[in-house]
């Protein structure tokens, strides 16, 4: 089992000076993490990367409604056997946006639905690479880490680019992806 920052590094006393405090939690919190002295949560920062399955999922919410229609995301991926929600988290950078009250989906409703937005479409076609690892508490990004990445980089094997816009733009690309 894993030993939390407390019991590798002890939080400092209560005659600690405050500024000790913060500089501990804001360690522990990188470093198996530590327990809320109020609550009991342990409170732990956590790295997250675009994985395989996320990229695969920006890629098929692409293909379905391009940057400007919202795509049911949950449905279209279970039908293709994905599960886990991790793609949900591609709206760490900004590659998917969700549903707002000025903005609604078809159903009106906000969960489970998805579109790809402009950076999305840049990521996807090659356009731009972001950052590896987004720091993340409590839902919450903290900071991007690492260098970065473009999106042909989160597949184990190559892609064809030029074959995604065909098929987005239905076999009417003009411009080649080299």
């Amino acid at each position: 089992m894993t030993k939390t920052a407390a019991e590798v590094r002890p939080a400092p006393s209560l005659d600690e000076p405050l500024t000790k405090h913060i500089a501990w939690i804001l360690w522990a919190r990188r470093n198996g993490g530590a327990h809320c002295p109020t609550c009991g949560q342990l409170c732990q920062d956590r790295p997250r990367s675009i994985t395989n399955q996320m990229a695969r999922a920006l890629e098929m919410m692409y293909r379905k409604g391009g940057t400007t229609r919202w795509v049911k995301r949950t449905s279209l991926l279970r039908r293709v056997g994905q599960r886990g929600g991790d793609d949900a988290k591609l709206a760490l950078w900004d590659l998917i946006e969700t549903p707002t009250a000025d903005d609604p989906s078809p159903d009106g409703k906000f969960s489970g639905w998805a579109r790809v937005t402009e950076k999305g479409e840049q990521f996807i076609l090659g356009d731009i690479s972001i950052p590896r690892v987004a720091w993340v508490f409590n839902r919450e990004l903290l900071e991007f880490e690492g260098p970065d990445i473009l999106f042909a980089d989160c597949w184990a094997e190559p892609i064809d680019l030029q074959e995604i816009l065909e098929r987005h733009h239905g076999g009417g690309a003009t411009d080649k992806v080299t």
